[in-house]
């Protein structure tokens, strides 16, 4: 009989210690819910600003990019996605910097040592986006349009709202000739406000050649020649 409420004495504590932790668990996650809902979006830029200090690139991204989708207001989403594109464009090391700048004085000589140099990079400082974008024109100039393709995508999981990782799927689509898919790419844009337009403007000519467009072909050489 003592045996027997022994046991029952220990089955109570340990379901006293379950309600329990259930009842803290539950009033954390409330409490965070509230925090949540008080946090403006300056907070949050501030947050993921900290976060770049910290050399997480990606958890800082993550939070501007799940806040710029839930934001209402226009012009708390424009400072979110403007801040993480900024974000997305640092370099948080001046070796990465350097490896850069390597491979951009290679590319025209040496695409694999310039290659070399972007992925040397890309191992310290991953999801770097101006490293991604250069990766990305140096597969173009090997033909390597499908990891061209892939690193496209890999850009625009992180950032999906940088027209910049539009024109890196639009450049690998032109290297594979897959026409509807740079249609598909081009055609939501407005290329005359865009910040890249004279690279716009190339695309649209060589598309414009390759499908036998000889009008749009002359109308782009034309802007090209402005």
């Amino acid at each position: 009989m003592k045996s027997y409420r022994n046991i029952k004495i220990k089955f109570y504590y340990l379901f006293l210690l379950f309600v329990t932790t259930l009842f803290l668990s539950t009033s954390n996650a409330a409490n965070l819910i509230e925090r949540n809902k008080s946090e403006t979006y300056k907070d949050i830029i501030e947050k993921a600003q900290n976060l770049i200090l910290q050399k997480n690139r990606s958890q800082a991204l993550d939070i501007l990019k799940n806040a710029a989708q839930r934001e209402q207001n226009l012009n708390a989403v424009k400072e979110l996605k403007k801040t993480a594109i900024e974000i997305a464009n640092i370099f948080m090391t001046e070796k990465t910097h350097q490896l850069y700048e390597n491979a951009l004085s290679l590319r025209f000589t040496n695409l694999s040592d310039a290659m070399s140099r972007v992925n040397e990079a890309l191992k310290i400082e991953p999801n770097n986006m101006m490293l991604m974008t250069e990766l990305g024109r140096l597969m173009n100039a090997k033909k390597d349009c499908k990891a061209a393709e892939a690193n496209a995508f890999a850009m625009s999981e992180l950032i999906p709202f940088y027209e910049r990782v539009d024109l890196s799927l639009a450049q690998a689509y032109q290297c594979s000739a897959n026409w509807d898919g740079y249609k598909n790419v081009v055609s939501p844009l407005n290329l005359k406000k865009s910040e890249d337009r004279y690279a716009w403007d190339v695309l649209e000519f060589h598309y414009a050649l390759q499908t036998n467009q000889l009008l749009l072909a002359q109308q782009s050489l034309k802007t090209l020649s402005e």
